[in-house]
This record gives structure tokens, C-alpha cells and sequence, in this order.
């Protein structure tokens, strides 16, 4: 009975386990070494010996935070001092355990990290806690943990009470280090980190912990490390980073530094010349690095102070290498940085951008309410238009310095803020387009301010012209503001300059030398309405200009062009043509839409010949013509065309004219040789419309005869509709108006060969 009871009972605690009161004496024996635990089953095994199952192991202080959670624990038992109930805990053997640690004590539903097959020899002499070996794969690295902690049972896991709370969102920044982890290949043997520990757990500051880690052929996506060693250690309160080497295909990162528990304080040190952006792509850092192709790896060398307690948490200085890269498609040759920042200020200093079209040279810095920055730049502004946004490039690719151009910025305001600086500075031109048109050469100040960019007391050379004045590009109202400018380039090629869509409107004028130009006002872009630019024009040298498709040449004409939003002013216009003078104002419409215009024209002593030459080929025509002509005209249709006026011919040879040539023969039929009498004088008012001018009162007048007309000159289309009737002058004038009617004549045929017949005797 006796045996069978003893064969039950090492059955029942194999199986079963001890009772509630055995696990609470082995409980509290492991209270007395600093650890307090939870035991869910105490059995005994014929081979191990006493063990204990599904252990979870608690902070002393704060019994909510799980520290660990062990499957089995194999006690070392001294029986005899468990009889005398004196400590009877002699050590720990884990063989094979599973171990599961939370990444946040804190919290019961953080993520854990589960440990299989780990081996750990555990003593516990009196005030001792001694690990003789520890050895798990952890995360597919191979650990392994020695070391002595006298008094573990004063050993306490505080949490940072000055740790802010985690943000709504925020990672946790343990799980993301056990997510990158995980995503590392291990391509050779499992990396090793080898740990060992000393020390007296009542002066923790003085506790000395010592972490090597050496790995070879680590790979995260394709980017692969060749190997890694670290060495970081933690002695008398301060963490030193003795050691952190690590090597890939292109170079080597060299950095160490400390860091003083108690203090906060620390330093760093480092020095790369490793493939950075392929090590930033694979951990998904900074992915605007995607965009950069290195040739040559980048030098990064930075070294800083640090304040884990206060502010600022870093200060840095360093320094910045690249050799030949690309960033999207624009390939540079090199840069060159120097940089610090403390957390209320930093500078970047000896900032050289090279290209093949030039170089940008910077310095900045940003003190507390004040950033100043100055810039130097012979670089082809063309060439960065794939760096900026669509609009900005687009603005950018209308100009091209065919030759370096110079430029010098220095702005200064609060911070570093586009809306709340000023930027001063000066602009230097060789050859280069705007738009389409060349400039030789072009200088000025520049102001930026307020999103405005003026281009101040500049001087633009074109050939043998010169413009000068100021003009302000305003982003923010999108206008262009121009003062005080004086060109005598042709206009045609400064209207690019200031606005493409001006250049329609002033190509019509071709001046024959270049015009003295003064252009003052606003230009509204986006299609805004505000437009209001004037434009003073001065040419001696004359100007030809396209009326009703035939070409009027000008041998010298000024006046005043004011364009407005979708129309244009033409004011105290004076020009000579002819051999007289031509003075008036028009109303040009510039929409598209409603194209319509209006014009009053005088013409003083107008070489009639010339006119009538250039508009109706013919060759006798003699005479000054003066008159006045007020009309409208739909676009440059001259069928729309409607108006009136006046006419005044004199010293000339009026039956020179076409239409009027067969009265020569007539009058001589009437009276002999009344016919060889050239009549000097024509006078008339007349209207335009339907493409016909219109008359009632034509009036020519010779020696001894007069000769009133009215009807229609269709002269668009050669027709005419117009009658005549021949009046003696004088007394025989008067007594022969019974017989007036006998000499009316009608012409219905054509305008340049018209033929007349009597209108009241058809058959005579």
C-alpha cells in the first residue's frame, strides 16, 4: 500500500502538481531574490526534478506589468533548507523554454516577441543572481546573455515618467524595430549579439552591461550590407557606443558616441560613405531619395551633442559630398555642404550646386526671428525646369541663357518663409531669349517682395537699341506693373518680353527704323481685368500699316497706344503720308468675340495722285486731297465697313479719274473745247455702307461749268450707281437751267470703265 501510495502520489504531482500552498513557498522564494511570479502548475519529474509550468513573471513594484512568460522553469532545490525553511533556491535551468516578452510591460494587449529553444543556467547564491550562459535565437538572431547581479531583489523596472504619451496613431517605436527586423535577410550564418552584464542592482547607474553584434551579408530588399559590428556598452550611468561599423558595395559607416543616463546628455560621431539611398529605399526612409541617382556614393560626415531631458534634443554640425548624381532627369556634377543646427537656429554655409550650365552658391542661416541667406547663381535657370511644379517650369521654360547668366540674391526676413522675406539683388544678362526674342545683353536690381518680382532701373540692349525702365512681375495679383520705360527696340520684339498675348496686337505696325518708345501701366494676367497700358510712340522714321488690304506707308508718325482690358486706344495719332499730313484717334477691339472698331481720320494736303493710285490704280490723278472720315468697321472686313465724311480735291485733274474721264468728250460735245478744260476742284460728303460710298452732293468745278453728281461707287466690287448733271456757270448758267435736265448722265456699269448716257434723251 505503502508503494503504491508513493507511485500515486509521484504520479499525481507529475501529472497534477504540487498544491496552491507549495506554489505560494516557491513564490515567495523567488520574492526573495527580486522577482515576483506567477506559477500556474508546480509538478515534480522523475528526471529534471522539481518544475515549474506556465510561469509569468511580474515588475516587484507594479504587478500589472508583465515582464516574461516562461513555459517551464526547472528548480534547483536545497531540500534541507526547505525543511528548515531557510532560502532553498539554489538556480534555474530553461532548457528548450519558450519565453514570451511584451514589447510594453505597461500594456497587457502589447505585441510580444515569443522565444523558442532557449537554454539558460541560472544561479541564485544568497544576494546573487548569476547566469552562468544564456543562449536563444531571437528575431533570427543567435543571443547570447552572461553576467552577475548582486541584490537582484532591490532591482527595480520603473517606467520614464517624463515619457509623453504615445499620439492617436503614433507606432510603436518597439513593434516598428521588430518589423524592420523581421524584414532582414540573414544571407550567411544568424547574426550574434553576445551580452554580458555585472554589477550591484542598489546602484544601478554603476551596473555594467556590454552588447556585441556582428553580422555578415544582411539584405533588405536589394539593398545588402557586407557585414556589421557594433560594440555598445553601459558602465557607471553612461551608454558609450564604442564601436558601429558596417560596409556594403560602395563604401563603409564609421560612428560611435555616449550618452549620460543621468544627465540626458551625449555626442555622436559619424562618417558614411555607404550606398545611401539604396539604404534609405530599403528601410523606407526619406523616399524622395528614390529620384536620385548617385554615381559615386555620398560622403556624409556629422557630429553632434544631444539632451534626451531638455531642449533642443540635438545639436549637429556636418558636412555634405556628392560627387556626379541626378535628381529626376537632370544630371549635376556635384555639391557641397557644410551644415549645423541646434534646435533654435542652424546654417548651411559653403552650399556649391554644380552644373554643366554653371553653378548656385548659398549661405543661410536661421537665428530666432531672423534668416538672412545669400546666393550667387550662373546657373541656366532651363535647365532645373523638371525640378519644379508644372506651373513654375512652364513660367521658366519661356527664358534661355545661352550664356551664363549672373545672378545675386540676398534675402532676409523673420524666417525662412518665401511670403515674409525680402529678397534684394542684382541681375546680369549675356545673350539670351525671352519668349522667342533675343536680348544681347541685360542688367538690373532685383527686388522680391510681397510674391512681386521687380526688375528694377534695368537697361536691356538689342542690337543697336537699348530699353530701360523698371517692370514688376506680381504673382500674387497676376499682373505685370511697367514704369518709366524707354525703349527704341523694335516693338514687335519687346512685346514678347512683357506679354505674348500683346505681340498680335502689335506686329500690324512695321516701322521701317526703330520707334522711340515709352510705355507705361498694368497688364493683367490669368484673364484678369485690369489691363491699362500705355504706350507712347515716337517714329522718324516712318511706319507701314495695312488699311483695307492695301499698305499705307507712313514717312513719320507718332502717337498714343492705351490698351485696356480687350480693347486698344489709339489717340493723337500724327503721321505723314502722302506728302501731307494724317492726324486721328481709333477704338481697336481686342476680343476675339466682338472684334469691333472705330476710327476718325483727318488728312490734310494728301497727294490725291498717290491715294488713288495705291487704292484705285489710277495713273493721271493729280491734286491735294484734304477731308475727314469718321467710321466703324467689323475686324478687317471692309464690306462691314460703315461711316462718314468729307472731301475737298484741288489743283488737280479731276477727269483723270476713271469714272469721270468720258466727260471730257461730252462736254466738248456740248460746248467745243469746254472738254480741255481741266477741272481743278472737287468737293463732296458722303457715307459709307453696304461696301458703296455714298454721295448726294458731288460738286466738280471748272472754268465756265459745274458738275453736280449723287449715287453710289460700289468700290469693293466695280460698280457704280451715279448720276451727273452739267450746269453752265454764270448767266448762261441761269438761262439755261430750263434746259438742265438735258444734261443729266447715268452710269450703272462699271467703276474703272464706266460708260455714261444721257439720262433723259436715252436714244441721242
Amino acid at each position: 500500500m505503502l508503494l503504491v501510495a508513493l507511485l500515486w502520489g509521484g504520479w499525481y504531482v507529475n501529472r497534477k502538481g504540487f498544491t496552491r500552498n507549495w506554489r505560494q513557498v516557491v513564490n515567495s522564494e523567488f520574492e526573495k531574490h527580486g522577482l515576483s511570479v506567477s506559477i500556474s502548475r508546480l509538478t515534480l519529474d522523475p528526471f529534471h526534478g522539481l518544475v515549474a509550468r506556465d510561469v509569468e513573471i511580474f515588475d516587484v513594484k507594479s504587478h500589472h506589468r508583465t515582464l516574461a512568460k516562461i513555459n517551464q522553469i526547472v528548480l534547483d532545490i536545497n531540500y534541507s533548507n526547505l525543511l528548515h525553511h531557510q532560502q532553498f533556491l539554489n538556480g534555474l535551468d530553461l532548457r528548450d523554454a519558450k519565453l514570451i516578452l511584451p514589447l510594453n510591460p505597461s500594456d497587457p494587449a502589447s505585441p510580444r516577441i515569443q522565444i523558442s529553444k532557449l537554454n539558460a543556467r541560472v544561479l541564485l547564491p544568497p544576494n546573487q543572481f548569476y547566469l552562468s550562459k544564456a543562449d536563444a535565437d531571437v528575431l533570427g538572431i543567435h543571443v547570447t546573455v552572461t553576467g552577475r547581479l548582486n541584490y537582484p531583489e532591490a532591482f527595480r523596472l520603473a517606467a520614464d515618467p517624463n515619457a509623453p504619451p504615445p499620439k492617436p496613431g503614433q507606432s510603436d517605436p518597439a513593434l516598428e524595430l521588430v518589423s524592420r527586423i523581421l524584414a532582414l535577410k540573414f544571407e550567411s550564418a544568424a547574426p550574434e549579439l553576445d551580452i554580458s552584464f555585472r554589477g550591484d542592482a542598489r546602484e544601478p547607474e554603476k551596473i555594467f552591461v556590454e552588447a556585441t553584434l556582428h553580422a555578415g551579408q544582411v539584405s533588405n530588399q536589394n539593398y545588402r550590407l557586407k557585414n556589421i559590428h557594433c560594440v555598445l556598452s553601459c558602465q557607471d550611468g553612461t551608454v558609450n557606443l564604442k564601436k558601429c561599423v558596417a560596409t556594403d558595395e560602395l563604401g563603409t559607416l564609421d560612428a560611435s558616441g555616449r550618452w549620460e543616463i543621468a544627465t540626458g546628455l551625449g555626442d555622436f560621431q559619424l562618417r558614411s560613405t555607404l550606398d545611401l539611398p539604396g539604404l534609405l529605399h530599403a528601410f523606407n526612409f526619406l523616399p524622395s531619395v528614390d529620384e536620385c541617382v548617385f554615381y559615386e556614393p555620398p560622403v556624409v560626415e556629422v557630429s553632434g551633442d544631444f539632451n534626451s531631458h531638455g531642449k533642443p534634443a540635438f545639436t549637429l554640425i556636418g558636412h555634405l559630398l556628392l560627387k556626379k548624381f541626378q535628381y529626376r532627369s537632370v544630371i549635376f556634377n556635384g555639391f557641397n555642404a557644410n551644415f549645423s543646427w541646434d534646435g533654435g537656429g542652424w546654417y548651411v554655409r559653403d552650399v556649391l550646386l554644380s552644373h554643366r550650365s554653371g553653378t548656385i552658391a548659398v549661405k543661410a542661416e536661421q537665428l530666432p526671428g531672423d534668416f538672412r541667406a545669400d546666393l550667387q547663381s550662373t546657373l541656366n535657370p532651363r535647365a532645373l525646369l523638371p525640378l519644379f511644379p508644372a506651373k513654375t517650369a512652364e513660367a521658366l521654360s519661356q527664358f534661355d541663357s545661352i550664356e551664363s547668366a549672373n545672378v545675386q540674391l540676398a534675402v532676409r526676413g523673420p524666417k525662412f518663409d518665401f511670403d515674409q522675406c525680402i529678397t534684394t539683388g542684382q541681375l546680369q544678362l549675356k545673350r539670351a531669349v525671352l519668349r522667342g526674342s533675343q536680348m544681347d545683353r541685360a542688367e538690373c536690381k532685383l527686388l522680391i517682395k510681397d510674391r512681386a518680382v521687380t526688375y528694377q532701373n534695368f537697361k536691356i540692349e538689342r542690337g543697336d537699341g537699348v530699353g530701360t525702365g523698371s517692370f514688376t512681375y506680381d504673382f500674387k495679383k497676376h499682373e505685370i506693373r511697367l514704369d518709366r520705360i524707354k525703349s527704341n527696340i523694335n516693338p514687335p520684339d519687346v512685346a514678347p518680353w512683357i506679354n505674348p498675348d500683346i505681340v498680335r496686337n502689335v506686329v500690324p505696325y512695321r516701322f521701317k527704323v526703330r520707334p522711340n518708345v515709352a510705355i507705361n501701366g498694368v497688364v493683367q494676367l490669368s484673364g484678369g481685368k485690369n489691363t491699362n497700358l500705355e504706350v507712347l510712340v515716337d517714329a522718324p522714321g516712318g511706319m507701314d500699316y495695312t488699311f483695307l488690304k492695301k499698305n499705307l506707308s507712313f514717312s513719320s508718325i507718332s502717337g498714343r497706344l492705351l490698351f485696356t482690358d480687350g480693347h486698344l486706344k489709339l489717340s493723337s495719332v500724327d503721321g505723314s503720308l502722302f506728302s501731307g499730313r494724317v492726324k486721328g484717334d481709333a477704338e481697336i477691339s481686342l476680343e476675339r468675340n466682338s472684334p469691333d472698331n472705330s476710327a476718325n481720320i483727318e488728312a490734310k494736303n494728301i497727294d490725291f495722285a498717290k491715294l488713288t493710285k495705291l487704292y484705285f490704280d489710277y495713273d493721271n490723278s493729280q491734286g491735294q486731297m484734304n477731308g475727314a472720315y469718321s467710321f466703324t468697321m467689323h475686324s478687317d472686313d471692309s464690306r462691314t465697313m460703315q461711316g462718314s465724311g468729307r472731301l475737298v480735291v484741288t489743283n488737280g485733274n479731276i477727269f483723270a479719274i476713271p469714272f469721270l474721264g468720258p466727260f471730257t468728250t461730252i462736254l466738248n460735245t456740248i460746248v467745243p473745247g469746254m472738254g480741255y478744260d481741266v477741272a481743278r476742284k472737287a468737293t463732296a460728303t458722303f457715307h459709307v455702307n453696304e461696301s458703296a460710298i455714298d454721295t448726294k452732293d458731288f460738286l466738280v468745278e471748272g472754268r465756265g461749268f459745274n458738275m453736280l453728281g449723287k449715287g453710289k461707287l460700289y468700290f469693293l466690287d466695280d460698280k457704280m450707281d451715279f448720276g451727273i448733271r452739267i450746269n453752265a456757270q454764270g448767266l448762261p448758267g441761269v438761262l439755261l437751267l430750263p434746259m438742265s435736265e438735258l444734261f443729266e448722265y447715268t452710269s450703272d456699269g462699271s467703276l474703272s470703265k464706266p460708260v455714261w448716257r444721257p439720262k433723259r434723251l436715252p436714244n441721242l
